[in-house]
Order: C-alpha cells, then structure tokens, then sequence
C-alpha cells in the first residue's frame, strides 16, 4: 500500500466543494479556512507535524487556534463528505 500527500503549493486549492483558503500562513495565534462554497455536514480539520504525527482535531468551518503547538511545519488536513484535502501551514 502506497500513500501519497499532496502539499498545495498556494493558500488557495480546488476541492470536491470548491476552493479552500487558509490564511494567514504563516499563522501565529491562528488561522481561518475559507470555502467558496459552504460544504453539506461537518468539517473535521486534522493537524499533523512534520513527521506525520497527529498534533489537534477541531469541527469547524472557521478559525482554528494554533497558540497550544510548537513554532514550526504542519498539515492541515480538511475533512468532508465531500472528500480530503491537505495544506500547508507555519506556526511562528
């Protein structure tokens, strides 16, 4: 079995729902996800670090706080019905 991770390579990326925008990256206190179209049911975002840990879980189709995890690289992976989507994100 092979896994592949996707990083985008801009703050803003096509989805099964349309585009998502994290900003701002980098994030200090934390950032907010944008969707140009409002995804049907609930929204999971999975923060991973750099070594593919998972570091917080939050429901929401907002802002996220960033102020409990360590100055560095992370994954933000945006979960729906719709499908999955990774980005990146800096913590200062």
């Amino acid at each position: 079995v092979r896994t592949v991770t996707i990083l985008a390579t801009s703050n803003m990326n096509e989805f099964a729902f349309g585009a998502i925008s994290l900003s701002p990256n980098p994030a200090r206190e934390a950032f907010v996800l944008g969707f140009d179209q409002i995804p049907a049911g609930q929204v999971e975002v999975v923060l991973f670090d750099i070594l593919g840990a998972q570091v917080k879980v939050v429901q929401t189709q907002g802002e996220v706080s960033v102020q409990d995890l360590a100055p560095g690289r992370y994954t933000v992976q945006v979960r729906t019905a719709q499908g999955v989507q990774n980005l990146p994100v800096v913590v200062e």
